[in-house]
C-alpha cells in the first residue's frame, strides 16, 4: 500500500514538473534543466538523512518533489533529443528514448538492489537493517544527478548535433545564413 502511494506521488509530481516547464526555451529551459536534477537531489538527500524520523505524509510529499524534479528534466531532454534527430529518423529516435529510459530503470533498479544488499538488507535480523539499507539506496540515487546536468553546463546549446551551428535547432528560429532548412522546417521563432 505504501509503495503504491509513493509511486502515485512520484507520478503526480513528474506530471506537474513536466506541465510547468513544457514549452520553455532559452534561459528558462536551461534553468529548468539544472533545477530539475537539483530538486531531485535535495529531496533524495532529505530522504536519506531523515526518512526514519519522518511521517508518512512527509515522505510522500518529498517523493512528489523527486517526481517534480524528474519531470522538469525529462520533458525538456525528450524535446531536445527530438529536436536534434536527423530528418527521417524521428521514429527511431522516439522509440529509442523509451528503450533507453527503460534500460536506465532496469540498471538503476539492479544497482539499487546491489547497494541495499551490500548495506545489510539480506542479513537476518528483522526490520533493523532496513533504515540503513534504505539510506544507502537513496544516497546511491544521488550519483546520476551531476551527470545529468553536465550537458546543460557546457558552453553552447545543451543538445546539438556535431557540425550544427550553435543556437540553431531544426524546427525553431531562423536558420543561419547559407544553411538549408530540412523538410521539417517550421520557421517558428525559437
Amino acid at each position: 500500500l505504501y509503495v503504491g502511494a509513493a509511486n502515485g506521488c512520484l507520478s503526480l509530481g513528474w506530471s506537474v514538473g513536466s506541465a510547468i516547464v513544457v514549452g520553455w526555451s532559452g534561459g528558462r529551459e536551461r534553468a529548468a534543466m539544472i533545477c530539475g536534477p537539483a530538486l531531485f537531489g535535495v529531496a533524495l538527500a532529505w530522504l536519506a538523512a531523515d526518512m526514519t524520523n519522518a511521517s508518512l505524509a512527509m515522505i510522500l510529499s518529498v517523493t512528489a518533489v523527486v517526481g517534480v524534479g524528474m519531470g522538469m528534466y525529462n520533458v525538456l531532454v525528450v524535446a531536445k533529443t527530438m529536436a536534434v534527430a536527423r530528418a527521417g529518423e524521428e521514429h527511431i529516435t522516439s522509440s529509442s528514448l523509451v528503450t533507453v529510459r527503460n534500460l536506465g530503470v532496469a540498471f538503476g533498479s539492479a544497482a539499487a538492489g546491489l547497494v541495499a544488499n551490500s548495506a545489510g538488507l539480506t542479513t537476518t535480523g528483522g526490520p533493523a537493517p532496513l533504515p540503513h539499507a534504505g539510506r544507502w539506496g537513496f544516497i546511491s540515487g544521488l550519483l546520476p544527478g551531476p551527470a545529468a546536468v553536465l550537458p546543460v553546463l557546457r558552453p553552447g546549446p545543451p543538445f546539438s548535433r556535431p557540425g550544427q551551428p550553435a543556437g540553431w535547432n531544426r524546427g525553431r528560429g531562423t536558420p543561419p545564413e547559407g544553411a538549408e532548412p530540412s523538410g521539417e522546417w517550421r520557421g517558428r521563432p525559437g
